[in-house]
């Protein structure tokens, strides 16, 4: 080391270790900021596809009703059940007179099914064999068996199935009933929607996305009727998986208002980062950039009611909000770093300072949200203001139900994950200047200013719902019990 060299090191040896310190705060700081632009996607990945799944869900269970009724008051009459026992009894030949008689009762009824977008009417006999395809009436005979699990459960186990499945010639979600005549086995009944009929009342409560059923190619091959094949075709996914033609055709247009080569753009860009996932064959979803915007994409893995996995319902939607949380990210970089280059000493010095009294004597250190001490502060304030202006002012109370039970069971840490995992939740899904605290243990606290009592309890529904529906703590659901109040007189404190 020569003496000059020395001499400025020893100079400035103060401002060098200041430096060296500002860069890794500076360093510190955008990894933080990193993480928690991750935590925000995860949270808000999760969310919509836990959505997404409760929406399928509900819509599968309206027609579940329905199926349900056709079942007893149409299949279970004493007609039906004659002739079913006549096909079950009798040859060939009064099978035949059976069929076409049954055909004829129920044409009606499958004709209104129809309207009502059910796709099949399928009758079985007890060993298996098909019996009456009102949708093929002309293809019967062959045995489902060891094709499909549903015919086969029904049969053996004289019990009702519901799931997916894929069928000889559609597939559908399949609601199968046993067909019981005093304490006798005739056969099974099958009713089912197509995933079109799905993917229809899906794209009228999400008109802004573009929905692709993808199925495995091998279930196809190994189950549908050779002549039927040409339902399907391939995927631009993979070669793995086939659209069903009937989807692909009834939805050629796609919502996202991109032109062809940008909507090409985007589905390369898909097909990329789904590769190493795929094979998981279970729900997944991410954010995909192509040309200026964000893409949320969700694959929900579909499986059959054995539990087997059979394909994915693809979604694609513009994503704003992941949008605005990578402007934001961005944002905040190039400021801080802004920041550290014109002002690194003075501003790391006082910065820090600042922000840990604050941090110390404002925050709960567990969630990271406003301490009992900060709220109780604010809170007198907010009262002394309202006093001033007359306007609605609300608290919300809620703590985690069973907490104990969970702390008991899978420990403390857990309990602090959950805990933790709420305040980040509900900090999200409220509003900025409605002030959040931990009051205590599994006790929390907002202040909701300028709300009438209507919309507060909205909210608190909202809220609900959401932990309701989280996946915040691995070990099962967590659901909190919230309380609501609101000031009505200058009389009334916080307390």
């Amino acid at each position: 080391m020569t003496d000059s060299v020395r001499t400025f090191l020893i100079k400035y040896r103060y401002w060098l270790l200041l430096s060296f310190f500002a860069a890794l705060a500076w360093g510190a700081i955008i990894a933080n900021l990193v993480i928690e632009n991750q935590k925000k996607e995860n949270l808000y990945l999760n969310t919509e596809l836990g959505l997404f799944k409760s929406e399928t869900s509900t819509i599968l269970k309206s027609y579940e009703y329905f199926s349900n009724f056709i079942y007893h008051q149409v299949v279970m009459q004493p007609e039906v059940l004659g002739l079913m026992e006549q096909a079950a009894d009798g040859p060939e030949s009064a099978r035949n007179n059976s069929r076409k008689a049954l055909y004829r009762h129920l044409k009606g009824t499958y004709a209104l099914m129809q309207k009502y977008s059910f796709r099949q009417l399928h009758f079985h006999l007890p060993n298996g064999d098909s019996f009456l395809r009102f949708h093929a009436p002309d293809q019967f005979g062959d045995n489902l068996m060891n094709i499909r699990d549903a015919i086969r459960i029904v049969n053996t186990e004289k019990r009702y199935v519901f799931g997916f499945e894929e069928g000889r010639v559609f597939n559908g979600y399949r609601f199968v009933y046993p067909i019981l005549k005093d304490g006798r086995h005739l056969g099974s009944v099958e009713v089912s929607v197509s995933m079109a009929t799905l993917f229809d009342v899906l794209y009228n409560l999400y008109p802004d996305i573009d929905l692709y059923f993808l199925i495995d190619k091998s279930v196809v091959e190994n189950i549908v009727f050779s002549q039927n094949l040409g339902n399907y075709s391939p995927s631009f996914i993979s070669e793995q998986f086939l659209y069903d033609k009937e989807i692909a055709d009834k939805f050629t247009k796609s919502n996202l208002a991109l032109a062809p080569l940008d909507l090409n753009r985007l589905k390369e860009a898909v097909k990329r980062k789904s590769r190493a996932l795929i094979g998981l064959k279970e729900d997944f979803s991410f954010v995909v950039k192509s040309g200026r915007n964000f893409y949320l994409i969700q694959f929900i893995a579909v499986k059959n009611v054995s539990g087997t996995f059979v394909g994915y319902a693809m979604t694609m939607k513009e994503n704003k909000i992941y949008s605005q949380i990578f402007t934001n990210l961005h944002r905040d970089v190039i400021l801080i770093s802004v920041i550290f280059i014109l002002f690194f000493a003075l501003t790391f010095i006082y910065a820090r300072s600042k922000s840990r009294l604050e941090h110390l004597s404002s925050t709960d250190k567990l969630t990271s949200i406003f301490n009992r001490h900060f709220f109780l502060a604010h809170a007198q304030k907010e009262v002394e203001r309202i006093n001033r202006y007359g306007h609605p002012l609300s608290l919300l109370m809620f703590d985690v139900d069973h907490f104990k039970r969970i702390n008991d069971q899978h420990g403390h840490d857990t309990g602090d994950i959950v805990l933790k995992g709420l305040a980040q939740l509900i900090g999200a899904n409220i509003r900025k200047h409605d002030i959040f605290a931990r009051w205590g243990g599994e006790e929390f606290l907002i202040l909701i200013q300028e709300t009438d009592l209507a919309g507060v309890l909205t909210l608190a529904e909202k809220l609900r719902g959401l932990v309701e529906k989280s996946t915040i703590c691995k070990h099962g659901v967590v659901t909190i019990s919230i309380g609501v109040a609101q000031k009505r007189g200058l009389e009334e404190s916080i307390d």
